[in-house]
């Protein structure tokens, strides 16, 4: 299949270091005490409510992405167009049950 050529450029990078910082931040809070400033007392509900919402996320993320994986690529282009597109399979997510 003939792959695009990727018109990403500074912009993509700018993002990529973004988010590689932001991965990369609470790993810093944990291990050093560079943002002990940061500390707060932690409680029981706040907690659970995020756990939560993390796993209701991948759920969704597992959802959708069994529905659109042919259609999205990360590194390459495609030249062939999409099978469907992104908001149909979001569509069928809550249709499907």
């Amino acid at each position: 299949m003939p792959v695009a050529k990727s018109r990403g450029g500074r912009v993509e990078i700018v993002l990529l270091t973004i988010a590689w910082i932001a991965f990369f931040l609470p790993l810093i809070w944990i291990v050093t005490p560079v943002f002990e400033f940061a500390d707060y007392q932690r409680y029981p509900t706040p907690f659970f409510s995020g756990v939560l919402c993390l796993a209701f996320g991948l759920w969704l993320f597992y959802r959708v992405k069994g529905q659109v994986s042919g259609t999205v690529s990360s590194g390459k282009r495609f030249r062939t167009p999409p099978r469907a597109p992104a908001s149909a399979a979001c569509i069928s997510l809550f249709a499907s049950g």
